[in-house]
């Protein structure tokens, strides 16, 4: 089942109805890559910035841990700069 199809089940609607708020499928992507990275912090006055980054990576896990596919397409879409 495609993720279009699965979310529109999950709210009992027409897979298509999603693109009456957005125009494309790379638009959906980038929104999932902007919901995951809203949900990270970054503390730039951290005096450890390997422990910073450590706590980072572990956080970022606890946000994508949701679906594996979530973190190939957070990655790819931060990757090509959108």
């Amino acid at each position: 089942m495609t993720t279009e199809r699965r979310m529109a089940q999950a709210v009992g609607r027409n897979p298509m109805v999603i693109y009456r708020h957005v125009p494309n499928k790379a638009a959906v992507l980038d929104g999932v890559a902007e919901a995951v990275f809203a949900e990270l912090t970054v503390d730039a006055a951290a005096s450890d910035w390997v422990a910073e980054m450590r706590r980072m990576a572990r956080e970022f896990r606890r946000v994508t841990s949701s679906g594996t596919t979530c973190v190939a397409w957070t990655i790819a879409r931060r990757c090509r700069g959108r």
